[in-house]
């Protein structure tokens, strides 16, 4: 990065070039004025060089809304019709009202959040506990009466509730098929 200090009476007018604006494409300069002696300038200038190389010094002047309106240019070609419709109302309802005007290093968080509060679903009540489907459900409760009537001990009732309670998650090819003709 380059610096340059000139003299201006009894102070010093210091500047560093930062290189381009990405968005507005102009070249940027950071100024401060210093008073004091040259060593003093000198020691200053050598200061802002070092920020501008590290990128601590601000690059644009570009406000929220310039970007967001460049961001949008580019993003509409991957968009669908509706969704450009419907991304162009978002923005000019919300953003461009909130946040236009606000240049990019003076924009926080907090701006950003109360732009978009109204935006927010409203939660949703908590779901209703989960239960089978009403065939399963009867085929269990069905199967599951009539083995509890029909064996003495409740062994087999157990076997059977298990198997009619897991029928469903079984393959269709392992599943046996209840035949009422005796096997020859």
């Amino acid at each position: 990065m380059k610096g340059f200090m000139r003299q201006r009476s009894d102070a010093w007018e210091l500047r560093v070039y930062l290189g381009t604006d990405p968005v507005t494409r102009k070249q940027r300069y950071a100024t401060r004025t210093v008073r004091g002696g040259k060593r003093v300038a000198q020691r200053a200038l050598a200061e802002m060089v070092t920020d501008a190389e590290r990128g601590l010094t601000v690059r644009t002047s570009a406000t929220a809304g310039e970007l967001i309106e460049a961001w949008f240019v580019q993003a509409i070609r991957d968009f669908s019709p509706k969704t450009v419709k419907e991304t162009r109302g978002f923005i000019d309802r919300n953003l461009l009202p909130a946040i236009g005007a606000v240049p990019l290093t003076k924009l926080k968080p907090s701006d950003l959040d109360r732009s978009t509060a109204g935006c927010r679903r409203p939660e949703r009540p908590a779901a209703a506990p989960w239960r089978p489907p009403r065939s399963v459900a009867s085929t269990e409760y069905y199967g599951e009466r009539s083995h509890r009537v029909s064996s003495g001990d409740g062994s087999a009732s157990t076997q059977r509730r298990r198997q009619l309670r897991h029928a469903c998650h079984r393959p269709r090819s392992s599943r046996r098929r209840a035949s009422s003709w005796p096997a020859s």
